[in-house]
């Protein structure tokens, strides 16, 4: 059986339940989080050292770690990803947060009310991000977009989110993984001519514009495995 490490946001995360996959310790959206976790897989700064390093990952007091496999062993993720066949890893955002030269993610970050600066990366610095991660990595990696939607026909999300920001940011972020990421999926094809209720789980929460339905991740698990029958 293949061994499938994942690397990404809670709407990949959450689509892979089968037993195959092997997720990461926490949550990732942009480039440089997944190079951030690589140094510390790599032992190239300790989790001791990364300051506010709540901010970019779980963390999870040693007392209150009853089961060992809920403490962040950066040995253990290391392995795990290194036995891995293929990598699955999917960029959400362009939005970097970082703060004196440490990465941020930014739902961490905000949990914990801590500050950080914003950078959109450019063309040039994503390029340079995926050279730098292939060459860590070292195999097969498939790279996945995010869920690019239209949500203008639903007053409520409209007001709530940019809706023209946000589908001009993602079209791009998009356009970069196709031009730049060999191996690819991206999300705005395999769900193409499905409507956005079908896709994200709205029905139970309004405000929860991020997680897919079952259908969508049937799909979206379907195109996962067809792209690493081509890789094989």
């Amino acid at each position: 059986m293949l061994n499938i490490f994942l690397i990404g946001s809670c709407r990949i995360g959450f689509s892979a339940t089968d037993k195959k996959f092997i997720k990461n310790w926490d949550l990732t959206h942009t480039t440089k989080e997944v190079l951030a976790y690589l140094d510390i897989f790599d032992g190239k700064i300790t989790k001791e050292d990364y300051p506010n390093i709540e901010s970019l990952m779980l963390v999870i007091k040693k007392q209150a770690c009853k089961i060992p496999e809920f403490e962040f062993d950066h040995i253990l993720y290391s392995n795990r990803l290194n036995k891995s066949d293929i990598v699955l890893i999917e960029i959400s955002s362009l939005k970097i947060y970082h703060k004196n030269g440490f990465i941020y993610q930014l739902n961490r970050a905000k949990k914990n009310n801590f500050s950080t600066d914003i950078h959109i990366q450019t063309e040039a610095e994503f390029i340079e991000d995926i050279k730098e991660i292939e060459r860590r990595i070292n195999k097969p990696i498939i790279f996945i977009g995010h869920v690019d939607l239209d949500f203008s026909d639903n007053i409520n999300i409209k007001s709530k989110l940019n809706i023209e920001g946000r589908i001009e940011i993602r079209g791009y972020l998009d356009s970069l993984i196709r031009k730049h990421c060999k191996n690819h999926i991206i999300c705005s094809d395999v769900f193409k001519d499905i409507h956005y209720t079908g896709i994200i789980d709205i029905q139970h929460d309004l405000n929860d514009t991020s997680h897919l339905t079952e259908y969508a991740s049937t799909l979206l698990l379907q195109d996962i495995s067809e792209k690493i029958k081509t890789l094989l």
